[in-house]
């Protein structure tokens, strides 16, 4: 796509190479359009202009908005700088209240990204391969991190790591888990001919036992390794994700991505931790080792609590 004013963002790009062009180039695509509607460049947009494009985007996440938001005020600060903004203002340094980017986000896509531990345990029960079912409560319940390359805390799991409703992980963690997970964790590990799915039909192939994938009986992990794995961490990343996949596919749910299963986790479990309360600064302050232990740091506690309230709130 060629951007509005091209020659004039290459240069704001070349005289800038701690960006990542890559990104910076995208985010500048996506603005594009708006530009050649408006017939301006995006540093000459009012704040009504600027508000109308960012609901306009359709984006669930606050952060999406908030960078984009960044990167447009570094570069109609650059402009500035060079006497290029008609009226000489930078109005991207009006949005600075966090609140109002919440205001923006797509709410439907937002809400699509969440899940209870109910409606993830009601799901578990249509799942036909209980490993399905283990991966996505063990994201819930925080196994995996927040980072997911840390997936491979799943790879080598067996009921040997099980003991006294604890999970022994092999990264060095120890968290506590649910009768449920334990419970797909030893279906999981006894099962070793799965329904494989259809990735055309969008769910399991429920045919005759002989169609089904047979796993080594050797196998007591409860992720089967692959015959043809090269690298056991590589393995457990690829299985992990794509059990996950198949999830988003059966049930058409955009919640079925490692990150918002783990981020649904947590705000369940803080909502635990909280125990009734609504001061939930408050909460995470008080209990902020256990939580970043479970499920990693959170970087900026006001704004989560602002942007998750709701479903913090809806946990109860």
């Amino acid at each position: 796509m060629k951007l509005f004013n091209e020659e004039i963002k290459n240069d704001f790009m070349d005289q800038h190479s701690n960006i990542n062009r890559n990104n910076v180039v995208n985010l500048f695509e996506r603005i594009t359009p708006k530009e050649e509607k408006l017939n301006k460049d995006l540093y000459d947009f009012s704040v009504t202009e600027i508000i109308d494009f960012y609901k306009g985007t359709g984006v669930a996440s606050v952060d999406i908005l908030y960078n984009m938001n960044n990167l447009f005020r570094r570069y109609t600060a650059w402009a500035l700088a060079k006497q290029m903004v008609k009226d000489g203002q930078n109005h991207y340094d009006e949005l600075n209240d966090y609140n109002l980017y919440m205001q923006m986000v797509n709410p439907i896509k937002l809400d699509s990204q969440f899940i209870t531990r109910e409606e993830l345990l009601d799901d578990c029960k249509y799942m036909p391969n209980p490993v399905n079912a283990f991966v996505a409560l063990g994201l819930y319940e925080g196994i995996g991190s927040d980072r997911e390359e840390k997936t491979n805390e799943f790879f080598g799991l067996s009921m040997s790591d099980f003991r006294n409703g604890k999970v022994f992980l092999h990264s060095g963690r120890t968290l506590e888990v649910s009768k449920e997970l334990i419970s797909y964790a030893k279906e999981a590990a006894d099962t070793y001919d799965i329904c494989p799915f259809d990735s055309e039909a969008g769910f399991w192939k429920n045919g005759e036992v002989a169609l089904r994938v047979h796993y080594d009986e050797d196998d007591h992990n409860i992720i089967k390794q692959t015959n043809n794995a090269r690298n056991e961490n590589i393995d457990a990343y690829r299985k992990v994700r794509i059990l996950v996949a198949q999830l988003k596919m059966a049930f058409n749910k955009d919640v079925y991505m490692p990150r918002a299963l783990i981020r649904s986790g947590l705000i369940a479990y803080i909502n635990k931790l909280a125990e009734g309360r609504t001061d939930f600064n408050n909460v995470i302050a008080e209990n902020y080792e256990a939580i970043s232990y479970r499920y990693g740091e959170i970087p900026n506690i006001t704004k989560f609590i602002s942007k998750y309230r709701k479903y913090l709130e809806m946990c109860k």
